[in-house]
């Protein structure tokens, strides 16, 4: 064996996280758990593991511990049994759940002594093991016993195996492991310090002979053993043996288990003391041990090899051959219950240190059982013994880890997977109500069904999704229907609920049994793990099934859909009007739209018991109106048994194209559902003429113009009043006078009036005031009569004109006060305006 400073073993204890009890659904999410054993490491075949019964005879002798030349001055064959303690107790409670061990412990010197009788070592709990491994360590001394007789530890050994009662199922294997730093040495055959008269070369003879008729091996077995050893050499592991050559081997020289029972290993330890064993005293011991199924190792650095050979021993023969790894990256897989690290070391001041780097680029390191700066070790236990340490580290953050020491000459570690056997799982989702219609699922969020899969240790503590993406786990969901059909269904990772939920609500199409196929996946490290890259697609690049679920069964039951028939408004009627007419009050009251709906089932007929339908009937429909973005207020329907709703949508006068919606306010009972949450229908409201409110208000402007003109008119006319006398002459006889006070602005002279006067050949006038004096059409001037010449009144009165309707002609004349006007060349009258202010011509 090569020269080491000191050697470490690595125990990375793969430990399972257990998946506890079955989905489950309700309005709710589906919760899916299980009741035991799910997530595991790469799977450990029972039919691999043994039972061991293993008796460990210690030289205590003087040469052990005494004097400067000690072959185990650090005491290793009292910590490397401790040791195998914590190995057993691992093994049985993590990768052999069914493996029962027992371990005894003699020590010899002068004399033999058992320090730990055959005791049980297979707990059922992490507490249950700390208790077996505090009461069997304290048993374990290093001890100075003097001289060197292991024959009469043997013979305590032989009766010890013999005497112990069978006690499991599975094979169980005898072992001797016997460790010894010399030559026999016993006064009483002659052995002294000077002129030794003892033959050591009979004595080991003799022990052989006596193992060989007392401790008697099975010789199909031995030759099966022989045959895998031989393997085991050319191969260097038994992992890496051709299956086909491993089977050769145990169908050649095929056993039955009773030949376990008829055998006992025997492996021999030769400590280095400084000088050469006797080649006759190793042969006879070569002899005792291969006739046994084992081997003599010969140790070159004590402190360092004891405890390494024990384990390598032991796993081997257990059925759990660890994995060897060297001082530096290793992969740590992920969804690992634990890591158990034991080191073994020459010196305590050589420090080790494992470290890695998280997925958010952040070190985490630990030396000495405690983090260093950003912690990242849950560390369960950590025990320090001697020069050796022991950590337990619970959930390994997966990834590329690195184990490193002040001097790493002759490393030793070993990477064991654990074997986690999965649990039953049994189905416990409630039925879940059917929906037959794409998507297969309700739109009622709070009828929908989702998967959820929290994963669980054994304990019910949540199993994190690590958070490198390399080791996301793949979820492969299939439900299948009760007619045969399937689909998959996508699960995402819900970091802040810490489970996994279907993207999509479960789909259940038809009624009856369905089924759910459940398989978790995600990448692990295959093979030696040590050393490795950095980079993880290539380090973790097999896929590892951490659980799979098949044919988890959940009921859909039938379901009575319904659907909300809108009966009024009708698609696309025409309301009117919007609003009363004026003689209902002002302003127009708005009038109601009356809604009515009918609940029933998809073939138009009326539900037998509405309140056997909805949770609460009373408020079961509620209605509005919508126009653009106009819309009422939300009101609830009154409905009877039948499912008959009516009501009144008051207040809201939007006219055009609008839609009444229907919406289903309570929830349904299990028995059934909706097709719909909502109905609508298009319909068009418009206000006749008599109903709009602007017919009335341009019908009052129009009377408020009328009155107006009314009185402008009236003002008007009673404004520039005409007055005075129209007077016709013939020469200077007086014809006729026509009033013309009228008490208005003109004065009209009809035919009744002029009748009488025909010579005057005027049919109609109509008289009225003139403007100012001067202004106006031109005025005709009368001749005077004396001197011919023209001349005007002198009354500052403007004058009227007169508008004349003679024979179908129009004329009109204007005539100033008091002075007369030939108005026609029919006539020889001359019409004259007498104002009231004049005196007579």
């Amino acid at each position: 064996m090569p020269n080491r400073l000191f050697s470490t073993t690595l125990l990375l204890v793969l430990g399972a996280a257990l998946l506890s009890p079955p989905p489950s659904a309700s309005a709710a999410p589906i919760q899916t758990t299980i009741a035991s054993g799910s997530i595991s490491s790469p799977a450990q075949d029972s039919a691999t593991c043994s039972n061991l019964d293993v008796v460990f005879i210690i030289d205590q002798s003087d040469s052990m511990s005494v004097g400067s030349t000690a072959t185990d001055p650090t005491e290793q064959r009292k910590y490397a049994p401790e040791a195998m303690v914590d190995l057993l107790s691992d093994i049985a409670l993590d990768r052999c759940p069914d493996a029962i061990h027992r371990m005894a412990l003699i020590s010899f010197g002068t004399r033999a002594e058992v320090d730990l009788p055959l005791t049980e070592i297979a707990p059922d709990s992490f507490d249950e093991a700390e208790t077996i491994r505090g009461r069997l360590k304290q048993n374990i001394i290093a001890r100075a016993m003097g001289q060197t007789d292991p024959q009469l530890a043997f013979d305590l050994a032989i009766g010890i195996l013999n005497d112990a009662v069978p006690k499991g199922e599975s094979i169980r294997k005898r072992v001797i492991l016997f460790i010894t730093d010399g030559h026999p040495c016993v006064a009483a055959s002659g052995c002294r310090p000077l002129n030794s008269t003892m033959d050591f070369v009979s004595y080991a003879k003799e022990m052989r002979d006596q193992a060989a008729e007392s401790l008697p091996f099975d010789p199909t077995l031995l030759k099966q053993e022989t045959c895998i050893g031989d393997l085991r050499t050319e191969y260097g592991e038994t992992d890496n043996i051709p299956p086909e050559k491993l089977n050769d081997c145990l169908s050649q020289y095929r056993v039955e288990p009773a030949a376990y029972d008829n055998s006992t290993y025997i492996w021999t330890i030769l400590l280095n003391h400084g000088e050469a064993y006797s080649r006759s005293l190793r042969d006879a011991y070569v002899e005792m041990s291969e006739s046994h199924a084992g081997e003599v190792k010969d140790l070159s650095e004590n402190r360092n090899d004891i405890p390494t050979t024990f384990n390598e021993i032991i796993s081997q023969l257990a059925g759990v051959e660890a994995t060897r790894l060297t001082c530096d990256q290793f992969a740590v897989s992920p969804y690992l219950e634990s890591a158990k690290i034991v080191l073994y070391k020459i010196s305590a001041d050589n420090k080790v240190r494992l470290s890695y780097t998280d997925a958010g680029s952040v070190f985490h390191q630990i030396e000495n059982g405690l983090p260093t700066g950003t912690g990242g070790f849950d560390v369960k236990k950590y025990e320090s013994y001697g020069p050796n340490e022991r950590y337990e580290i619970r959930r390994p953050y997966p990834g590329i880890w690195k184990l490193e020491a002040d001097d790493c000459k002759g490393f030793d570690a070993y990477y064991d997977p654990v074997i986690i056997n999965p649990g039953g799982y049994q189905s416990n989702l409630p039925a879940i109500p059917q929906y037959d219609r794409a998507p297969f699922y309700d739109n009622d969020v709070q009828r929908q069904f989702f998967l959820e899969y929290p994963m669980r240790d054994e304990n019910g503590t949540v199993v994190l999704q690590a958070d490198h993406p390399r080791f996301a786990v793949n979820l492969d969901v299939e439900v299948t229907t009760p007619s045969g059909d399937s689909y998959p269904l996508t699960m995402e990772w819900v970091a802040s609920e810490q489970l996994f939920r279907s993207k999509e609500p479960l789909q259940v199409p038809v009624d009856g049994a369905y089924t759910i196929d459940i398989i978790g996946t995600t990448f692990e490290h295959e093979g030696e793990p040590s050393p490795v890259g950095n980079n993880y697609t290539e380090v973790f690049a097999s896929t590892r099934e951490l659980f799979r679920h098949e044919g988890v069964e959940f009921t859909v039951f039938p379901v009575t859909p319904f659907i909300i028939q809108i009966l009024s408004p009708k698609p696309g009627e025409e309301l009117s009007p919007i609003h009363g007419a004026i003689n209902e009050g002002w302003p127009l009251p708005v009038q109601p739209i009356t809604v009515e709906a009918q609940i029933t089932d998809r073939d138009g007929k009326p539900l037998d018991k509405l309140s056997d339908v909805l949770l609460n009937p009373d408020e079961a429909l509620a209605a509005k109106v919508k126009a653009g973005e106009e819309e009422s207020v939300l009101i609830t329907l009154g409905c009877d048994e039948t499912g008959h709703c009516v009501g009144a949508i008051e207040g809201f006068a939007v006219e055009g194209d609008q839609r009444v919606i229907v919406e289903l306010q309570s929830g349904s009972t299990e028995q059934y559902r909706p097709d719909a949450q909502v109905a609508e229908v298009q319909f068009r409201r418009v206000d006749p003429l008599f109903s709009r409110a602007g017919f009335y208000y341009l019908m009052l402007a129009l009377a408020i113009l009328t009155a107006a003109a009314v009185v402008a008119y009236n003002i008007a006319i009673r404004t520039n009043k005409v007055s005075g006398m129209l007077v016709f002459k013939d020469g200077t006889a007086t014809i006729a006078e026509f009033n013309l006070a009228s008490g208005v602005n003109w004065r009209a002279i009809g035919k009744r009036e002029l009748a009488p006067y025909l010579q005057l050949m005027l049919k109609r006038m109509r008289v009225v005031n003139r403007g100012k004096p001067g202004g106006g059409r031109r005025r005709a001037q009368p001749e005077d009569a004396v001197t011919g010449g023209f001349f005007s009144g002198g009354s500052s009165h403007p004058g009227v004109r007169v508008d004349c309707v003679a024979n179908g002609r129009r004329f009109s004349v204007d005539l100033d006060p008091d002075l007369p006007v030939t108005y026609s060349d029919e006539t020889m009258a001359t019409m004259e305006f007498k104002p009231p202010d004049s005196g007579a011509h």
